[in-house]
């Protein structure tokens, strides 16, 4: 498919979504959050909106805006894993 065709597919797809308008400001809600939430004291929260920046654009970790694909579902189990670790577990 060439580019011009990959265009056309994404913007047919983007003008029959009706929530597409919604979608384009997820990251927007998600930067903005943490600033201006205020989490209960001994509440946990893990970004994964901040977690999965720190990848290269090159990596397919979604397929989709929400749905990751099973290197997606790799990354996010390693992250909690880590965070159980770091903030669970007695040593």
């Amino acid at each position: 498919m060439s580019f011009e065709e990959q265009i056309y597919f994404i913007d047919s797809i983007n003008n029959n979504d009706e929530f597409y308008h919604v979608r384009q400001r997820v990251a927007f809600v998600y930067e903005k959050f943490e600033k201006y939430v205020n989490f209960p004291k001994k509440s946990h929260q893990i970004n994964f909106y901040k977690y999965f920046k720190k990848f290269d654009n090159d990596i397919n970790l979604f397929h989709d805006f929400v749905h990751t694909t099973p290197l997606g579902d790799e990354k996010i189990a390693e992250h909690y894993f880590s965070y159980f670790v770091n903030h669970f577990l007695k040593t």
